[in-house]
């Protein structure tokens, strides 16, 4: 065992027999072993844009995090968690900080240090966007504001520290937070910035008409197939959703098939009293 390791000694051979250990030895999964692997990496590619490494070992390791269901608020949810009076000023901002990731899908990282210089107005359609790439993967975001969202920038401009747009508290006092929240509003779910980005995704833009392919250019995803896992959670909401009002309507649709069955009946008795005529 040892407790440290020179950049030089760090080759590809080594990478891979890392992961190797990793996956099989300790039975991390990809997500796990992408929390493990991503400091190193990091630190790594700094090494080799300063020129203290000559070739980047991670240049031909590729390692994506998997998304998973991890569930999302409900419209109601949403409704009730917006509409909340909070005593505590740093819980009300909390929240807010939550809603404006459920608005623009923007993970915690990327709302804690966007800048007032990444909201810009276009030309084409006359409209304030959000240009940005993701701080976990660089890949470009861009994100047309919502009015909630812009009247939550307007709230907090100016009280945040140097061109930031929000004074952004740490991900743990985030989550306690977040817990208490979550229990004021009845929501029996353990929410967290994850969560108000499903959210975005569901129940604020494609259960309104928006496209898996728009979304995943919002959500800054390098492969479309990423996004798809949201199309198949909106599927069983409007399943759900759909055996609910079926449902409800059983009764209606009794009634309509009992009268298309009598119409039925009708034509059969006429059909043969012509018959015999």
């Amino acid at each position: 065992k040892r407790t440290d390791m020179a950049y030089k000694e760090l080759t590809k051979e080594i990478i891979a027999d890392f992961d190797k250990y990793l996956r099989v030895e300790k039975g991390l999964s990809a997500n796990t072993l992408w929390i493990y692997t991503m400091p190193l990496l990091s630190l790594t590619d700094k090494a080799w844009r300063r020129g203290i490494v000559r070739t980047d070992p991670f240049g031909e390791y590729n390692l994506e995090m998997q998304e998973t269901d991890r569930g999302y608020l409900t419209e109601e949810e949403l409704r009730t968690l917006a509409n909340a009076v909070f005593v505590k000023k740093q819980t009300s901002l909390v929240r807010d900080m939550f809603l404006f990731g459920c608005f623009t899908g923007l993970s915690y990282i990327d709302i804690k240090t966007l800048t007032h210089d990444k909201i810009q107005r276009m030309d084409f359609d006359g409209e304030e966007w959000i240009i940005t790439r993701r701080t976990k993967t660089r890949v470009s975001s861009n994100v047309p504001l919502m009015e909630i969202a812009k009247e939550l920038i307007e709230r907090y401009r100016g009280l945040a520290g140097g061109d930031l747009v929000f004074p952004m508290p740490s991900n743990n006092v985030c989550n306690s937070h977040l817990k208490q929240i979550a229990k004021a509003c009845g929501i029996h779910k353990e929410i967290g910035f994850h969560i108000a980005r499903h959210t975005f995704a569901t129940t604020v833009y494609l259960c309104n008409g928006g496209t898996i392919e728009a979304l995943s250019k919002i959500l800054g995803h390098k492969h479309i197939s990423t996004t798809q896992i949201y199309a198949e959670v909106t599927n069983r909401m409007v399943s759900s959703d759909f055996r609910a009002i079926s449902g409800n309507l059983a009764a209606m649709q009794r009634s309509v098939l009992e009268k298309k069955d009598r119409k039925q009946d009708g034509k059969r008795v006429r059909r043969s009293l012509q018959e015999t005529a």
